[in-house]
This record gives C-alpha cells, sequence and structure tokens, in this order.
C-alpha cells in the first residue's frame, strides 16, 4: 500500500485482487472502482502526444480518466511505463487536493490509480470530474475566440498566489467552462509555500512559447496577458 495520508479532503485507499492501488473519493468509491477495473465504452476520447483522457459518465456526472504515456521518439518503447515512487498520478491528485482546499482554478480530483508491472515499473490512471462545456484555450482561440489574455491571467496568477508551479504551462491547460478558467495537467509540478520570480517567470515564458509555436501570437497577446498577470493578485 501507499502513503496517501497527506492529501486533503475525504479520500480512501483500495487494493485490487490484482495488485493495483487505487485512492478514491469516499463518496464515490464503489462507482469509481468498477469503472477502473471494468471501463465501459467511454463518451468520448482525446488523445494527446501523451496519451488519452477517455471521458465516462458516473453517478449522474462525467468523469475523466487521464492516462499517462511518454512522449518522444522512445515512446514506443516505454509506452506508459513509469519509474515509482514518488508515483505521478498520486503526487498529481495531491496537488489537486491542496488546490482544491486553497479556493484555487483546478479540476476536481476523485482519484488515482497506480498499477504495477514488474519491479519499479507502473502505469497510472488520475481521475477527476469533466468541467462542465469546457473547452481549452488553444481550441477556443482555434475558433476564432479573443480577449480572453485577463481571465487567463487571472486563473494562472491564484494558482501561483497559492503556491503551485507548473511543470509545462500551455495553452491547453487553460481550461474555459461554466466554472470560467481553470488550469489543468499538474503532472510533475511542484507546490511551494510561496514561488520566486524566477519560477513565476518560467511558467510565462513556457506559455509564450506555447503561443508562438502554436501559431497564436496574432489571436493571444503575452504583452497583454503579463500586464494583467501583474496587475491582479496582492
Amino acid at each position: 500500500m501507499t502513503d496517501f495520508q497527506t492529501i486533503p479532503g475525504d479520500f480512501i485507499q483500495r487494493q485490487t485482487p490484482d495488485g493495483n492501488i487505487l485512492i478514491l473519493h469516499r463518496e464515490l468509491a464503489d462507482p469509481l472502482t468498477e469503472l477502473l477495473q471494468n471501463p465501459p465504452e467511454p463518451l468520448e476520447t482525446i488523445s494527446t502526444g501523451k496519451g488519452a483522457t477517455r471521458f465516462h459518465k458516473l453517478a449522474g456526472i462525467e468523469v475523466a480518466v487521464k492516462e499517462y504515456y511518454h512522449g518522444g521518439l522512445l515512446a514506443p518503447l516505454i509506452r506508459d511505463y513509469y519509474f515509482g515512487p514518488p508515483h505521478r498520478a498520486l503526487e498529481e491528485l495531491r496537488l489537486l487536493a491542496i488546490g482544491q482546499e486553497r479556493g484555487l482554478p483546478l479540476l476536481t480530483p476523485l482519484g488515482c490509480a497506480i498499477m504495477p508491472i514488474f519491479g519499479p515499473l507502473f502505469c497510472y490512471r488520475l481521475i477527476t470530474r469533466r468541467e462542465a462545456g469546457a473547452r481549452n484555450l488553444l481550441q477556443c482561440l482555434r475558433g476564432g475566440a479573443s480577449d480572453l489574455e485577463e481571465s487567463c491571467a487571472a486563473a494562472l496568477r491564484l494558482l501561483h498566489d497559492g503556491g503551485i508551479w507548473h511543470s509545462d504551462l500551455n495553452l491547453a491547460n487553460f481550461i474555459l467552462g461554466e466554472r470560467g478558467v481553470i488550469i489543468c495537467d499538474l503532472d510533475r509540478g511542484k507546490q511551494f509555500a510561496q514561488l520566486t520570480a524566477r519560477q513565476r517567470e518560467n511558467n510565462l515564458k513556457r506559455l509564450a512559447r506555447s503561443t508562438s509555436k502554436q501559431g497564436m501570437d496574432q489571436h493571444f497577446s503575452m504583452a497583454r496577458f503579463r500586464r494583467f498577470y501583474e496587475s491582479v493578485g496582492p
């Protein structure tokens, strides 16, 4: 079994007969266990260069099950195998739960799965609640949306002021839905008592590179984003 007591919120731990370790929100533990053990056909699947997220209907809500996959040239060889501990899904779940406790603009955490493969190798799944009416910022910009710099900057400033550093911030990590703007994909992110100016700048520069790489400089102004980012917060 693994340590999960430091995760805020009402989570419980289970171990399945095949050795998988599940950390689940107590209220949804039974249906989440069934979903992970016997996944039905998903409502929708969104694939990226690093795996896929599958969406399912569960207990009157929709949930997202994120699969962790490697990117790059070696991805076909190492697939979804990761060395652990620390366990990436557990650490991302912990960050989300900490953020939820602090009221930060993040996905709602529901659980994770740690699946032993061989020795120190594991596969991982992260379960979150699907955001109603959500589209990511890149999709919105490609669809012709504009003037989103202020709301996205406010969300990032809240995240940073809450002590959360994002490891790979890009346009697709901003989710726009009924709750406003939230930030996703905290894999390999870190929690600090307070972010340094260098850590904040690291995220801003990474977002600027993403904007240029996607050809969105004319649709999303990083200069405006920076001005809004610097004008909000304490």
